[in-house]
């Protein structure tokens, strides 16, 4: 999910900016991708998958 939000970060901004944000701010990055994830976990298909709160699905 990471990488999807990356790639969100930079088709919203610039190329690169997803990186950016994440070196320069990784707290506010942290809380993004969370609620990033949070948002699209209604989206998996996999009901056993579940959203840690460091932001990272584990399996069940």
């Amino acid at each position: 999910m990471e990488t999807a939000f990356l790639e969100y970060l930079d088709g919203l901004y610039w190329e690169g900016y997803g990186e950016e944000f994440r070196e320069e701010n990784p707290r506010e990055f942290q809380v993004q991708l969370t609620a990033f994830i949070c948002e699209h976990a209604g989206t998996t298909t996999n009901s056993n998958t579940k959203i840690r709160g460091n932001g990272t699905q584990h399996q069940l």
